[in-house]
């Protein structure tokens, strides 16, 4: 059994869809930010255009929100190849990380599913990947009262609301703004792998210097 004990990069992905439900609607835009999980240094971008299949199925609100039209989707590649190109560049050092990561990660396993693909993320044969960071949850700590979409969450941070029509790599770069937001309160109250033992007064509990970042070794 392959063990990595590294999830170094956080991969914050982005899908405008034709609808809510994966086993009915289509990716037609994908938007993504490979980052350092500790710096937040961004490694790449990526984005594409995904030209659906079966637009009558489509729900009219999520066209109004993502602004699909035809003449701007008319050159874009099917769903083999624009996915693909995304595909590619995963590997099992990142975590999925999304805002509402559940929607997110569902059309990701309905299209690897589909396409008959094995998960590049799960850094085992047996289908273990189920390391997901969603970003309202690692921001709920820190508002109250707790909001829970992206455009209440947003300006609590300073963060500028995405406009519509979205655009997937907008968004991507707007959650990434948000999450080095959230790292930085985070820093600044001093919240650190240990202190949840020390607060407590489990003095005895041995202290690790080396695993500062569950991050960095795997944790669960």
């Amino acid at each position: 059994m392959k063990i990595v004990s590294t999830y170094d990069k956080l991969i914050i992905t982005q899908f405008e869809t034709t609808g809510l439900l994966s086993n009915v609607h289509e990716i037609i835009e994908i938007g993504a930010i490979c980052c350092d999980s500790e710096s937040l240094e961004i490694l790449w971008e990526f984005e594409t255009k995904v030209k659906p299949r079966n637009i009558t199925v489509a729900q009219t609100e999520m066209l109004s929100v993502n602004g699909y039209n035809e003449a701007e989707w008319a050159n874009a590649p099917f769903l083999q190849e624009g996915f693909g190109a995304y595909y590619f560049r995963l590997d099992h050092t990142m975590i999925f990380t999304a805002q509402n990561v559940l929607f997110y990660y569902d059309f990701y396993r309905a299209t690897i599913t589909y396409q008959r693909l094995r998960d590049r993320l799960d850094p085992t044969p047996y289908g273990y990947n189920y390391h997901r960071l969603d970003i309202a949850s690692m921001a709920y700590p820190f508002l109250n009262p707790p909001v829970y979409r992206i455009s209440q969450i947003a300006p609590a941070f300073g963060v500028e609301p995405e406009p519509i029509p979205h655009r997937a790599i907008h968004r991507a770069r707007k959650e990434y703004q948000l999450l080095k937001e959230i790292m930085h309160r985070g820093s600044e109250w001093r919240w650190t792998y240990q202190e949840p033992f020390a607060s407590v007064g489990a003095r005895d509990i041995p202290q690790d210097p080396s695993l500062s970042s569950p991050l960095k070794h795997g944790a669960r």
